[in-house]
């Protein structure tokens, strides 16, 4: 037992490492088709000033502000879908059994995009 003034010593034998060299990385933080498509006017936009403006609020929440979507609430789940419906051929993406279970109804939905 250790009273507070022992000494303990230990011994610790480590690997040799490989030490891999400097890895430097260099980014543009604009990204020019964004730029290009908002000049033009292609899509909507938001900017990081535009989210600071909206912060405090959820993801789904700020889809429902963009022109065309629609968020479809379900069970602990929200879906992004168009307000367009399913005019299009093979517009309306399938509803998978689990999804449908969690209240998901038969719309032109974003592929891949659940917020949860």
């Amino acid at each position: 037992m250790l009273d507070g003034r022992s000494v303990v010593e230990a011994r610790y034998l480590l690997k040799r490492v490989t030490t891999l060299d400097t890895v430097n990385v260099a980014a543009n933080a604009i990204i020019p088709s964004f730029e290009d498509h908002r000049a033009v006017g292609l899509g909507q936009f938001l900017t990081r000033a535009d989210l600071a403006k909206l912060e405090g609020l959820t993801l789904g929440d700020i889809m429902a502000r963009m022109h065309g979507t629609l968020i479809m609430h379900g069970q602990g789940y929200t879906w992004l879908a168009s307000t367009r419906g399913i005019r299009t051929v093979g517009g309306a993406v399938p509803v998978n059994r689990q999804d449908r279970l969690r209240g998901a109804k038969t719309a032109c939905y974003a592929r891949s995009t659940w917020i949860k």
